[in-house]
């Protein structure tokens, strides 16, 4: 599960009923999607959504909404809208991923699409909402508690020409850098600007959302159930001392340019190759897999050693392969025919 980063933003006080997002980059299927909208009232009159487009195969799902009131004054009144997708297919940079239409023409408003790979579709809790007429909204989360592992994503609209302070709590993980935009021009709250900040939540628990910003503001905190797979990947090192997933469905990658390790066991019901790729040692002190209906490939530059035990029903040939060395100090198969050799190549 990683954050992908902003997709596309728009921030302006050009009078208008629609707002139009445009992807910066390509965004691959399965990427859960978060759009937010924060706009300036019409005159006494809230703005409500008459459609949101959707591309990528998937379609907006309303989080939630909330208001802090709206008066005749530009300067009073603010509105946040919240959206939800998970794409099907990729969108393609410079595509268009959304068009917001509003009931009536609005001068300020500020929106973005956020995104996440390794994400459900699906909430942990109740979305929540709080609005501020100082910029110190306050949003906990509610409902069925936080897991260790869940995503929580926090939401910032302001009546201002600046992005938020993101929260700096570090209670059950740390909060991103927020991340937002911004109209600006005229007087400071005559602008509008959307932020969001999100945490990986390390224990059970609420959640409080406190982002600071100046007048009208609105908060919003929800949680999102993480997918089952479980990339690890790292520019040093990367390890696992417990057990892959009971249910992996594809395979496990660990991958490192240092050295990558795994000290634990191999799914029982592995039907995909579990890959082991490093450009500077390969090791496993564990076993194969008890049935291994596939390959299981160590591949290495330097060298691939295993201190395991080959598996007791190999159907497959048991592959080590190295430019330099290809060692094996466990135990071959118990049993080797014509049709189940054990390979050392280099």
């Amino acid at each position: 599960m990683a954050y992908l980063g902003s997709f596309g933003s728009t921030a302006n006080k050009t009078a208008g009923s629609t707002v139009a997002i445009t992807a910066t980059s390509n965004i691959p299927a399965g990427t859960f999607l978060i759009l937010g909208l924060s706009v300036d009232n019409i005159t006494a009159t809230t703005p409500t959504i008459s459609s949101v487009t959707a591309s990528g195969g998937g379609s907006w799902t309303l989080l939630g909404s909330a208001s802090s009131g709206a008066t005749a004054t530009a300067g009073a009144g603010i509105f946040l809208y919240a959206w939800r997708t998970l794409t099907t297919t990729q969108i393609n940079s410079g595509s268009t991923i959304t068009t917001i239409t509003l009931s009536g023409s609005v001068t300020s408003k500020a929106a973005e699409v956020w995104g996440w790979d390794f994400v459900t579709n699906a909430l942990r809790n109740t979305v929540v909402t709080a609005t501020s007429t100082s910029g110190a909204p306050s949003a906990v989360t509610s409902g069925t508690a936080l897991v260790a592992g869940d995503l929580v994503i926090g939401l910032i609209a302001g009546e201002t020409n600046s992005v938020a302070t993101g929260d700096s709590d570090t209670t059950n993980g740390s909060w991103s850098t927020i991340d937002g935009a911004a109209s600006s021009g005229g007087n400071a709250n005559t602008n509008n600007t959307i932020g969001m900040q999100y945490k990986y939540v390390t224990a059970t628990g609420n959640q409080t959302y406190n982002p600071t910003t100046s007048n009208d503001s609105i908060a919003m905190v929800f949680g999102v159930i993480p997918d089952h797979i479980l990339p690890m990947e790292s520019t040093g090192s990367s390890t696992s001392d417990g057990t892959a997933p009971a249910d992996l469905t594809t395979p496990l990658a660990i991958t490192s340019t240092g050295v990558a390790t795994s000290v634990g066991y191999a799914p029982a019901d592995l039907t995909t190759p579990l890959a082991i790729t490093s450009t500077g040692v390969a090791t496993s002190v564990g076993y194969a897999p008890a049935a291994l209906t596939t390959p299981l490939q160590i591949t290495s530059t330097v060298v691939s050693l295993s201190t395991g035990s080959a598996p007791v029903n190999l159907a497959n040939r048991l592959q080590l392969t190295s430019t330099a060395a290809a060692l094996s100090t466990g135990t071959a198969p118990a049993y080797t025919t014509r049709t189940n050799w054990v390979l050392l190549s280099m």
